[in-house]
């Protein structure tokens, strides 16, 4: 794959590792994050915006 994209394969090898760091940063980003949510409040705050943004 190296060969037909022009580049040298440490330079592949190292655009493969910094998206899969990319990737498993996400994951944990998201993990923690849907730790910290509140249902009851993302509720509540959306049926209040409905009603503000209803005509």
């Amino acid at each position: 794959m190296s060969e037909t994209e022009g580049v040298a394969l440490n330079q592949f090898i190292n655009v493969a590792v910094a998206e899969k760091l990319s990737a498993l940063r996400t994951e944990d980003y998201f993990r923690e994050r849907g730790q910290r949510g509140d249902v009851a409040k993302m509720t509540f705050g959306y049926a209040n915006n409905a009603r503000a943004l209803s005509p």
